[in-house]
């Protein structure tokens, strides 16, 4: 019994390490193409604020997505996606 408790707690370990990798590595990558897209389209008036980005806890607690798409709202993901690597 104590063994299984083991393998549980060292199997959501595993999975938070990897899941706060993911979600560092992709808040990065989103907040990088929205400095990027604001160095493009400062003279437009149409800059990107931090405020569209949810929070890192929310990024980090949506279990079964590892994806980018949804750090942001819908509309700013449409603005920044081609500048995201």
């Amino acid at each position: 019994m104590v063994i299984e408790i083991i393998y549980i707690c060292m199997f959501v370990m595993f999975y938070f390490y990897f899941k706060n990798l993911n979600t560092y590595i992709n808040r990065k990558k989103v907040l990088k193409a929205m400095l990027t897209y604001n160095r493009y389209h400062w003279r437009d008036s149409d800059i990107l604020s931090v405020d569209s980005v949810e929070t890192y806890t929310s990024t980090l607690l949506r279990f079964w997505d590892w994806g980018y798409k949804n750090i942001v709202e819908e509309e700013t993901y449409f603005k920044i996606k081609g500048f995201i690597k």
